[in-house]
């Protein structure tokens, strides 16, 4: 499969517009990420690209959220843990 990472990484840049190869993992699973926030896409993209590589078991779309997302996201959880006392020790990660 990482004879196609080349020929995968190519088509979605040329076919997909905001769209972008992130990977492949060893169980022919490709990683994909876009721009923006695409439904309805991501499962065009995902057909597109099992149809054109028939080895490609799956098709993952990634989304990484920005560090603003992330600190709101830890903000909300410790806020729910203060407030659950008894669900304290349920996960203690801190401040961030």
């Amino acid at each position: 499969m990482t004879s196609d990472f080349k020929d995968i990484a190519e088509f979605i840049s040329e076919t997909v517009d905001g769209c972008k190869f992130v990977g492949i993992s060893d169980e022919n699973e490709v990683f994909i990420e876009f721009d923006k926030n695409a439904p309805g896409r991501e499962g065009a993209v995902a057909t597109a690209i099992r149809t054109r590589f028939p080895r490609v078991e799956k098709v993952t779309v990634v989304i990484r959220p920005s560090i603003e997302e992330v600190k709101e996201m830890v903000d909300g959880l410790n806020k729910y843990l203060d407030e659950e006392p008894k669900k304290k020790d349920l996960l203690d990660i801190g401040s961030f």
